[in-house]
């Protein structure tokens, strides 16, 4: 049995792959876009979409955008701020919990809206690149959950 520190850290490792693999995809992605003649498999679409899916809930929630109806035990039971506190005090051997949840919140939300805009600059460039065209229609529904959260709780 692997200790709670081992579990945190393998957590955290498996947080950061899925970022970076969305980083990664989708700037090949968008790369190919611009480059004529490139077309991506349906095995990178679908790794693609999955790891888009993942990390679009996450920036949701790091944004407090609310959870669907029905969806309140999910939230109690797998509390992401609680998961970013242990996450830093891991890393930083410092319980300043604050400072570590807005870290990494950051760098998911930043990522996030640098590929989004990128996504959208390119599906305005060329429509027909399927795999850009639903990331940028997802970052911008993330957008406007964002956008609705924001004015009906602020």
């Amino acid at each position: 049995m692997l200790s709670a520190t081992a579990r945190l850290i393998i957590s955290i490792a498996v947080s950061m792959v899925a970022l970076v693999l969305f980083v990664a995809l989708f700037g090949i992605a968008i790369y190919d876009v611009w480059k004529p003649g490139s077309t991506p498999s349906d095995t990178f679409v679908s790794l693609a979409t999955a790891v888009a899916g993942v990390v679009a809930a996450i920036v949701a929630m790091a944004l407090a955008v609310p959870l669907p109806s029905g969806a309140d035990s999910l939230a109690r039971s797998n509390d992401p701020q609680m998961f970013i506190t242990r996450l830093g005090n891991v890393i930083g051997g410092t319980p300043d919990p604050k400072r570590w949840k807005n870290a990494l919140a950051l760098l998911y939300v930043g990522s996030y809206i640098v590929v989004g805009v990128a996504a959208i600059i390119t599906y305005l460039h060329d429509e027909k690149a399927a795999l850009v065209k639903t990331d940028a229609l997802t970052f911008f529904g993330v957008m406007l959950a964002v956008v609705k959260s924001f004015l009906t709780t602020n």
